[in-house]
Formats: C-alpha cells, structure tokens, sequence
C-alpha cells in the first residue's frame, strides 16, 4: 500500500470456519493443494487474518475491513459504508442485482441472491471439531 499511496483497500472476510470448509469441500482444479487438509488451511487463515490486521495497523484510513456476514445482515447499510470508502455515489443497483436471475458459474456455483440462511458449517457438527479448533473456534 506504501507503494499506492492513492490507493484504498478493501478486505473482504467471512466466517474463518465458512470459509474454510467452503474451500475444504471444494475440488479445485489446481493450485489450491493446501485447501485438501485441514491443518494447511488454518494455517493459511491465520497467515492471512495476521496479514490483514498488519495492514489495518499501517493503513487505517484506507483499508476497509468488509465483513460478509455483516453484508448478509445489512445489504443497504454495507454497500453505502463501501461504496463510500470507495468515494462512489450510492446506486440502488449495487444491492438490486440480486432480484435478477443470472447465469453465472462460479467456483460457488451458480451466483444466487445473498441467502440468510444458517451457516452451512452448522450443520455438521461435530465432523468439523477439529477445523474449529484449529481455528481457534468456539
């Protein structure tokens, strides 16, 4: 960031626990070796929360720290905090989108509407004790 000292940063996060099984349960097609074991995986989550809070530190004022289960919550409220951080104009199509069907294809599949439904992790449990404590979850 020193070397773009124009530029704004936005950190996408999610569920440390989501997000790493959503990569667990997802075969790749290559380059994402570390995501088939689940000590890697937390690993690379703790690399890369440690990275993010460093950057934070250095950059408060441009880095945005845009959290997903927030936007879940709030839609409205998140995309006007980003758009501007961003220094956008807010546009009702930044949260309408999601009433369109659409075609796209993805390593999440198919883009659907942004769900409100319980944390997929959830449902299983116990099976996923271990990636919890490698966490660091509750």
């Amino acid at each position: 960031m020193a070397m773009l000292p124009g530029a704004r940063v936005v950190h996408c996060r999610r569920d440390a626990l989501e997000t790493c099984f959503a990569c667990y349960r997802e075969l790749f097609a290559s380059g994402h070796d570390f995501s088939y074991d689940l000590d890697d995986l937390a690993s690379y989550w703790r690399d890369h929360e440690r990275l993010g809070r460093h950057w934070q530190r250095l950059f408060p004022q441009r880095l945005l720290v845009h959290d997903h289960e927030a936007l879940l919550a709030e839609p409205d409220a998140m995309v006007r905090r980003l758009l501007a951080f961003c220094g956008l104009d807010y546009d009702e199509a930044c949260v309408g989108f999601q009433h369109e069907p659409a075609d796209t294809h993805t390593a999440l599949r198919t883009r659907q509407p942004w769900s409100r439904e319980p944390a997929v992790a959830a449902r299983y449990g116990a099976e996923l004790d271990r990636l919890r404590l490698l966490l660091g979850a509750r």
